[in-house]
């Protein structure tokens, strides 16, 4: 997650932003330490996140902050990246091929057939 804001930067704000994503599991030991100890933060927070194989990855979300006088608040968005990104296919919408080598797509030979 980069762009976190400062307010948000605790253990239970990085839950709820990841929980935005996904099914929050847990925080990077680096990124939990730093949220522990109120020592500063990083340019971004690591976490392990549980997502669905039928929705697409989220590449940022939008969260809103309060003010600081408790009058309304502000809209910040937090950008997503992932360390790895399996294959996933759009027709099946699981992980492990891609479209290309879908089980449930007709693969045509060079001679015009169709194979299953």
């Amino acid at each position: 997650m980069h762009d976190v804001p400062l307010t948000a930067y605790t253990e239970d704000g990085l839950s709820l932003i990841a929980s935005k994503i996904g099914v929050p599991k847990l925080l990077d030991t680096y990124t939990a330490t730093m949220c522990a100890d109120s020592w500063g933060r990083s340019s971004y927070a690591r976490a392990l996140i549980e997502v669905q194989a039928g929705a697409e990855l989220k590449r940022s979300v939008t969260v809103a902050i309060p003010s600081l006088d408790g009058n309304g608040y502000s809209k910040v968005e937090v950008k997503i990246e992932y360390d790895w990104e399996p294959l996933r296919c759009s027709s099946c919408c699981v992980f492990g091929h891609d479209d290309n080598s879908c089980p449930k797509n007709p693969q045509v030979n060079m001679g015009g057939d169709t194979e299953k």
